[in-house]
This record gives structure tokens, C-alpha cells and sequence, in this order.
């Protein structure tokens, strides 16, 4: 009878219990307007639970970690039992006997041992009541704005602040490239060679999260993943379309290393590239097969769904039931400009909100926020961490502007000091050198992530190498300078 009767209440809006207790009790001030409930002094208690569901009645029953509690709802008497963790508030309607106010306290969370379904509920909802969710949005250039360490300290700023839930926002900027590192393309060129860019930042979704007891869910949401960005979303199993997204823009694989030298060599850079490729989609959860269609002009993919879920044939449509993905992109084949231009180019695979959720890639299209929360059911249990998130990534474009314009600059300082006159100037010129490249090297250790770490390894180098060169010259300058004395 007390679990029906609870269940009853549960049923009960917030509207009927403020009606029922309001009928013959006098109302509280200072109850809160959206859980406001009447108490009759120095007979009934509250309870203010904390998804807003208000009680009033007597407790029976309270010890370190549970509240048995007994009340009249319309007439039927219940009597349940409440976890204080759940409970935001008891408010005890015992009245002292010289008159003062009844006491408010705070329900304390226990620390007596949990059973397992408490545990399992614990886990499904967070001690403040709802599932907590971080938002971050990837904008600008990929492997440039977008970048591992702005990535990795959103993430870190999510999991400190305990989210349940970490929403991506993808949108990358496709139509522009940073001119350091020689990007500068148009809207229809294709960057595989982005690859490696984007195993960096994977690395920190499928990897670096799962060093934490309970690692956040990560959601992507794609408006734009063009070129590298497009394997950003890829390594995660959970991934939503705007009406409009897109995802795609890598099929020059097969094309990036041009028609000349080894063909054997090339072959063998097409093989690592597309294994690390399909690498990224099985970790999401997501057919090779489009990976292969996405990256190279010449694979043909059909699609057909004999049970309802797609299944790939590496073939030309064979029958009605069969659906061409892309072709072979050759002779007739050939994309025209207009097909191109109208998004329904077929040599290689992008991905848009209705292929993608036709071919399950995507859970679903939504157009903002709030249908997304909908989607992933926090729209009334959500409760939404403060995200600088905006200010991470914006810091960090922004310092790294700064710093490769530090770096043009001090490289044309090193240059202008020559080294001559005699030996104190000599010696002056060589540590003033010195100490510009030493700068030189803290920027790129700061931002050299951008160049890749190849890259960045041989700028290094090269810097040390001139270090070590001024040293080499100004210990034998040294040692001569004392000999000549």
C-alpha cells in the first residue's frame, strides 16, 4: 500500500499538492514560488526534494541516510521512504515551546554504505538532481583555431566541473587555411593530409578522457567538418547533424602525393594513411567502407538496406533496392562543375544530414540547442555547467596569432645582428643572438603543436643547431682571445 500510494504521489503535479495542502493548512512564507507548500505549525514537516516535488506530512522515521515519512494526499494516506540525497531541504514543522519559528535544516549527504540500486542511481543522476552537460564549439580553422590544447583544457575545465555529458559543437571554417602553414585553398579542395592533425585531438576524446573514474559522453554536433575536422566527430559514437551540416572535403588521397616518383613508395603512403583513417572510424563505431568512400575518386560504393540497415557493396548499383554512393570518378563519371557547385557530386563521399542519418551515421537533425537537449533527454534534467569554453578557444587564437607574428619578427632580429668588431662585441652580438632563438624556441613549444610534430621537431632542431653553433664559435673565440693575451 505505502509503495502505491507513493507511487501516487509521484504522479501528483506540483499544482494538486500546493491545492490539497493549501485547503486546510496555512501557507509558509519564504517556501520557494516554484515549490511553495502550507505547513500548520507544530504539526507537519516538508520535504523539498531536489527535481522540485514537494511532501508535507510527519516524519516517522530519519536516520544518517533515509527519511520515513507519513502523509494525507486528497484524502489517501501514504507513507514512504526518501533517500536525504535526493532531498534539497526539510523543513521540521515542530514548534519549541516558547514560540520560535521551526527550524530549517539541510539535508546532509550520508556516507553510510550504498546499496547497489542507490549506487546505480547515483550514477544515472548526479547529486544536484540532473545530468550535467558542457558545451564547447569548434570554430575557425582546423589544425590552427582548432587545435589539441584549447581542446584539452575545455575538457578538463568539463570533467573538474563533473559533466555528464560534453557537447561539441562542429564548425569549422572551411574556406580559409593559415597561411604559415601554406592552408590557403578554396572551398572545394581537399586536406586528407589533415590526417595526422586530427589524430592528434582525437587522441584527447577516445584516449585522454578515459584516464577519469567516470569519463564524460561525448556528443558531437556537426554543422561544418570539412577536411581534417570531418575525423574529429568520427572517433566518437554519438554524433547529431544540423540541416545543413556537412561532413567530408578529404578525397585527395589517392591524388596528394601528384604522378611522380615510386609508385610502390606512394602506394605504400596511401595504405598507412587510409589504415590510420579507417583506425579513427572503428573507433566510433562507423563503416570503413565511407571512410574509403570520403578519401579516394576511385572507390564506388552502393548502399542497400534488405533488413533496414544499410549494408555496402563495392560495386555499381546491381538492382532496385540498391542505391549509388559514389562512383569511379572517371570519363563519364567525372563530377561536372555544376554538380560540384549543387553539393551532388558523387566521386567521392560527403556526408549531409540526410545521408548521414540514412546511412545511421547521425542520431538525428536538429537546428538548435534546445532540440539537441531534447534529443539526448536533458531537456528537463540538464542542468548546464558554465562553460569558458569561448574564452579558451578565443584565448588561444588569439595568442597564437601573437606568436607567430613574435616568431616572423625575432627571426628577422637574429638576422639583422651581425657578429664582428672585437671580442667583447663579438661576444655581445653571439648572447644577443642566442637569446632570441632561446625566445624563438619557448613560442613554438607554446604553439608548435599547429606545424604538427614533425614539423615542429625539425624547427627545433634547426633553432639548437644555431645555438649550439653561436657556443661552438664563442668558446673557440675564447680560448683564441686568451691565447692572443
Amino acid at each position: 500500500m505505502a509503495m502505491k500510494n507513493g507511487r501516487l504521489l509521484a504522479a501528483l503535479t506540483l499544482a494538486t499538492i500546493a491545492a490539497v495542502a493549501g485547503s486546510n493548512r496555512a501557507a509558509v512564507a519564504g517556501a520557494p514560488a516554484m515549490a511553495r507548500a502550507s505547513i500548520a505549525l507544530g504539526e507537519d514537516d516538508t520535504l523539498i526534494f531536489k527535481d522540485g516535488k514537494v511532501v508535507t506530512g510527519k516524519i516517522v522515521k530519519e536516520d544518517a541516510s533515509s527519511i520515513k515519512f507519513k502523509g494525507t494526499i486528497g484524502g489517501i494516506e501514504f507513507e514512504a521512504e526518501y533517500q536525504k540525497s535526493d532531498i534539497l531541504e526539510i523543513k521540521r514543522g515542530k514548534v519549541d515551546p516558547k514560540g520560535e519559528k521551526p527550524k530549517t535544516t539541510e539535508a546532509k549527504p550520508t556516507e553510510a554504505p550504498k546499496t547497489d540500486a542507490q549506487a546505480s542511481k547515483d550514477d544515472a543522476a548526479p547529486a544536484d538532481g540532473g545530468v550535467k552537460y558542457y558545451t564547447m564549439e569548434l570554430s575557425g580553422r582546423f589544425g590552427w583555431d582548432i587545435s589539441q590544447t584549447p581542446i584539452r583544457d575545455c575538457l578538463n575545465e568539463a570533467t573538474k566541473n563533473g559533466a555528464d555529458y560534453v557537447i561539441v559543437v562542429m564548425n569549422n571554417d572551411w574556406s580559409m587555411g593559415p597561411k604559415e602553414l601554406g592552408l590557403e585553398r578554396s572551398p572545394e579542395e581537399a586536406a586528407f593530409d589533415e590526417l595526422f592533425r586530427a589524430e592528434d585531438m582525437d587522441d584527447i576524446f577516445s584516449r585522454d578522457l578515459n584516464n577519469f573514474a567516470k569519463p564524460p559522453k561525448v556528443v558531437f554536433w556537426v554543422k561544418r567538418a570539412m577536411g581534417g575536422a570531418a575525423f574529429l566527430p568520427m572517433v566518437c559514437p554519438t554524433m547529431y547533424f544540423s540541416s545543413d551540416g556537412k561532413l567530408g572535403g578529404i578525397g585527395n588521397l589517392t591524388t596528394m602525393f601528384g604522378g611522380t616518383g615510386d609508385e610502390v613508395v606512394r602506394q605504400k603512403q596511401y595504405s598507412l594513411r587510409l589504415k590510420h583513417a579507417e583506425g579513427i572510424a572503428n573507433t566510433g563505431g562507423y563503416a570503413i567502407e565511407l571512410v574509403r568512400a570520403m578519401a579516394i575518386p576511385e572507390f564506388v560504393l552502393t548502399v542497400a538496406y534488405p533488413s533496414g540497415e544499410p549494408v555496402y557493396y563495392e560495386r555499381m548499383p546491381e538492382g532496385p533496392g540498391e542505391f549509388l554512393l559514389t562512383d569511379d570518378g572517371k570519363e563519364g563519371n567525372a563530377d561536372s562543375a555544376k554538380a560540384l557547385e549543387s553539393g551532388e557530386a558523387n566521386d567521392v563521399l560527403t556526408l549531409t544530414a540526410k545521408l548521414a542519418l540514412d546511412l545511421r551515421v547521425s542520431k538525428g537533425t536538429v537546428d538548435d540547442l534546445d532540440q539537441l537537449k531534447f534529443e539526448l533527454g536533458l531537456s528537463r534534467s540538464g542542468v548546464e555547467i558554465k562553460s569558458r569554453s569561448k574564452q579558451i578557444m578565443e584565448g588561444w587564437a588569439k595568442g597564437l596569432e601573437q606568436g607567430m607574428r613574435d616568431l616572423r619578427r625575432l627571426r628577422g632580429e637574429v638576422d639583422s645582428i651581425q657578429v664582428g668588431g672585437d671580442y667583447n662585441q663579438r661576444a655581445k652580438a653571439r648572447g644577443q643572438r642566442k637569446q632570441l632563438l632561446q625566445r624563438m624556441q619557448s613560442i613554438l613549444k607554446k604553439y608548435g603543436e599547429v606545424f604538427g610534430e614533425e614539423r615542429r621537431l625539425q624547427m627545433d632542431s634547426q633553432l639548437q643547431r644555431e645555438i649550439d653553433l653561436l657556443d661552438h664559435d664563442q668558446t673557440l673565440d675564447y680560448q683564441q682571445n686568451k691565447k692572443r693575451k
